[in-house]
Order: structure tokens, then C-alpha cells, then sequence
């Protein structure tokens, strides 16, 4: 290990060293080969660049990798001040002393700094470029290199993965700022590395930008343009957000469904199954699976997926299978059209004991379509006649018909509904005792 301190200047050379403690000195120079780990916090308060004994190998530095999911990370490369780190496609030191395709941190890079109306901010030069329509104090950006977001256990799609970089955005603004409204980055600039590794088997020609709201998946396609000459993804107009993550990913491949949430839940004497995606491509849908001991799944039914889609939607199935007892585990079977398929859950609902009120209406499918039937499920308090209206979102009632019900749980099939146009329409239950009871449901 050779270190010198000349001019204010903090020197690796050699090959494979560890760097412990604290350094904050002007500049920070990685020379030599092989990789440095840093064991503490490193803190160029002016600059971090590299020259490497052979560029064909490169030297790389490698910082302790974090949990990103948990959102705590601990910043082992510090640009808080006025530090910056030469990404090799923004060359503002030195263009003989950049990262590059060998030549990088590999880890966990922190930034932090504020955001001016109009004006670009590179945050240290880490390979994000930010401009915004308003200003805030305490942008905070880690930057992971070489931790790719996992998808989710999947058969046949392992190409599905984003590049192994990506930003964690954490913006001071929050929802109750009045800044808030209308905020907008007018600019996110992407930088990449075309290396083997960092590209992660994505071809450079099917770049394109994701990102999810938090710390980690589902990811939403927000496109950009592509520019292989420099290196980047561009986008324009791009709502801000409190807390985001930026990634990119193959357009062509896209990162699979990922949920939002699922959840199971008993319902009486029912379990109701309910999940949300931000964002689906390609996807045909979902078969939901029960279980009685966690290992031994078997499909209850099916529900169709929204195929592509940029915008949240909600799936509900009920589980109206008799004489359920004990733990039962519910999982969903996510299929695209091409065959292949990931696995969600599971989630375990108790049937034991007794119901001792009264549940929801609830529906299933939802939400339906044309060649599905909307089925209800109900408690009634006491046998007789009741009713179920249905009526669009301007009041319009589109069918109705009477129901004969009895005393507890109650299975019912809404008929003729084959023929609505798509879109969100009301159902009211009137029990014999008078007792009204209203949902949502979607048609596709």
C-alpha cells in the first residue's frame, strides 16, 4: 500500500488495498489496479478521480453495500460539499481521470445538495443531472452501483432486470408544501457506463428509464430518449416526487408485474384476495392458488390482467369455497402472454372460530368482463326478498333484478351485465330488513 498526501492530494496506488477511516481532503486519487475497499466514510471535499495502471483493467474502488429496501444507507463515498466525481460521459475534471467501464465506485455514493428554479444540478457529478421548476433545500441522492433490484422469484425471465445503477431520490418537498403543487423536474438526465457488467445483458439500443415511488419495486416505465453517443436518458417533465428511485431497463423486456400490495383477508365465512399493480406490460393475468399447508398450491380460479398498462390498477377475488377450516395460504400466479409466469404470497387467512358479524358485500371478479359473471357475497340478518341495482357513475340505473336470500351467507349472480361499456359502476344490495348495502366495480 502506497499512500502520499502531495499538494493536498491523498494517493492509492498498488493493487488490492483496504482503506479504513475517515479522509475529508481536497482530492482523492485512485491509482494503481485491482480493488480498494473502504471500510469507513471517504470524503473528498474536492475532487475523486482515477488513474489506473492499465486502463484495460482498471482499478475499482468498493464501498460496503447497504439494505436499499430499508431506505437507511450508510454513504461510504460522501459529495455533500463541493466533492465531485468524474463519470466518464460528463468529463468535467479531467478527461484522462473519469470512471469508466473499469474504472468505478462500486457501491454506495451520497450526495446532497439544493435545488435552484432553472438551474441544472449534477449533485458532485455522480451521473444524475436534475433541473427543476422550483427550489429546495436538502436534495439527498444515493447512487448504487453493482446491487441490482431483484424481481420477484419468476421461471424463464431472468433477462428481466434493470441495469446495475440506479438513484434514490429524497426531496425535502412533501405533499403538504404548497411548492409542492405543480412541481416538476423539467429535466432528469440519466448517465450510464456502457460496460458489460453495469448493463446487465440489456442491449445499449433498448435503454429506457424506470422509476418506482420509494426504495424499491414495482418500477414504472417513464421512457426518455436515448443518446448512445453520450451516454444517457433523458427525460423531460417529470413530476416531482417526495422519495423516488430511477433505474433503466430493457423496452424491449421490460421489469416484470411487480405489486403494489396483496393482501388476504377473511370475510366471514369467505376470503377475500385483493392486489394492486402500478404498472403491467404484457401481462395476461392471474391465477389465484390455495393452500391448506404451505407447500400444496392448487388454482381456485382466474382473473384477466390488464395487458399493458401505466396507471394503478386493483384486482379483487373471493374465495367462496365451503366448509373452510383452519389456516388456508392463498399466493397469485402471475402469466404473461408469452408463457412466462411469477409467483406473489403467500398470505394465510384463519377460519377458526366463529363469524360473529356481519361481513361486507363483496364482489368477484372485480374487475370483470364480458365474459365474466359479477358474483356477490353477502351475510343477511334474515331470510326473504331482497334487491340488487345496478347504476353507472351518473345515477343511471342499468339493470336490476330481485333476490330471493336467506338467513347467513348468501351467493349471488348479477346477470346480464355482458353488454355495459367498460367503466365504474355502483351496486346496491337491499336486504329483507331493509338494510342497504353498496360497492364499486370495474367492467373492462
Amino acid at each position: 500500500m502506497q499512500n502520499s498526501l502531495l499538494n493536498s492530494t491523498i494517493i492509492f496506488a498498488g493493487a488490492d488495498q483496504v482503506i479504513t477511516g475517515v479522509l475529508a481532503v481536497p482530492d482523492i486519487l485512485i491509482q494503481g489496479s485491482g480493488i480498494k475497499s473502504v471500510t469507513g466514510v471517504m470524503r473528498p471535499t474536492n475532487t475523486l478521480s482515477f488513474q489506473p495502471t492499465s486502463a484495460t483493467n482498471g482499478v475499482i474502488v468498493q464501498s460496503a453495500f447497504e439494505d436499499v429496501s430499508s431506505g437507511t444507507l450508510t454513504p461510504y463515498f460522501d459529495t455533500t460539499l463541493l466533492a465531485l466525481v468524474d463519470l466518464e460521459t460528463t468529463g468535467l475534471i479531467n478527461p484522462l481521470s473519469p470512471e469508466t467501464n473499469t474504472s468505478y465506485i462500486l457501491g454506495v455514493t451520497r450526495s446532497l445538495r439544493q435545488l435552484n428554479t432553472g438551474v441544472q444540478n449534477t449533485f458532485g457529478n455522480i451521473g444524475l443531472d436534475l433541473t427543476a421548476n422550483y427550489t429546495a433545500n436538502n436534495i439527498t441522492i444515493f447512487r448504487i452501483v453493482g446491487d441490482p433490484l431483484q424481481s420477484p422469484t419468476c421461471t424463464n425471465c431472468n433477462t428481466r432486470v434493470p441495469i446495475k445503477r440506479q438513484y434514490i431520490v429524497s426531496n425535502t418537498l412533501d405533499s403538504e408544501d404548497p411548492r409542492f403543487t405543480g412541481a416538476t423536474l423539467t429535466s432528469v438526465v440519466f448517465h450510464y457506463l456502457n460496460s458489460t457488467f453495469e448493463l446487465n445483458g440489456i442491449p445499449e439500443n433498448n435503454l429506457t428509464m424506470f422509476r418506482s415511488i420509494g426504495n424499491g419495486p414495482p418500477y414504472q416505465p417513464v421512457f426518455g430518449t436515448l443518446s448512445t453517443a453520450a451516454k444517457t436518458v433523458t427525460r423531460a417533465d417529470l413530476n416531482s416526487l417526495p422519495a423516488f428511485t430511477l433505474t433503466l431497463g430493457d423496452k424491449l423486456n421490460p421489469l416484470p408485474v411487480s405489486l403494489a400490495s396483496f393482501d388476504a383477508k377473511r370475510a366471514g365465512v369467505n376470503a377475500e384476495i385483493t392486489w394492486k399493480t402500478a404498472t403491467e406490460r404484457n401481462n395476461k393475468g392471474y391465477e389465484v392458488q390455495v393452500s391448506t399447508n404451505g407447500s400444496d398450491f392448487r388454482t381456485l380460479g382466474f382473473v384477466a390482467g390488464a395487458g399493458n398498462s401505466s396507471t394503478a390498477k386493483s384486482y379483487t377475488f373471493l374465495d367462496v369455497e365451503k366448509n373452510k377450516a383452519g389456516d388456508r395460504y392463498y399466493r397469485l400466479r402471475q402469466i404473461d402472454n408469452d408463457g412466462k409466469e411469477s409467483y406473489y404470497g403467500p398470505r394465510v387467512v384463519n377460519f377458526s372460530g366463529n363469524v360473529t358479524e356481519d361481513a361486507a358485500v363483496l364482489a368477484y371478479p372485480n374487475p370483470f368482463s364480458s365474459a365474466d359473471q359479477l358474483h356477490l357475497t353477502l351475510q343477511s340478518a334474515s331470510a326473504g326478498k331482497g334487491s340488487v341495482m345496478v347504476t353507472d357513475m351518473t345515477g343511471r340505473t342499468v339493470r336490476q333484478q330481485p333476490l330471493e336470500l336467506g338467513a347467513g351467507s348468501n351467493d349471488v349472480t348479477v346477470e346480464r351485465l355482458n353488454d355495459l361499456k367498460a367503466g365504474v359502476y355502483m351496486v346496491r344490495i337491499t336486504q329483507p330488513n331493509g338494510q342497504a348495502q353498496s360497492l364499486k366495480v370495474v367492467k373492462q
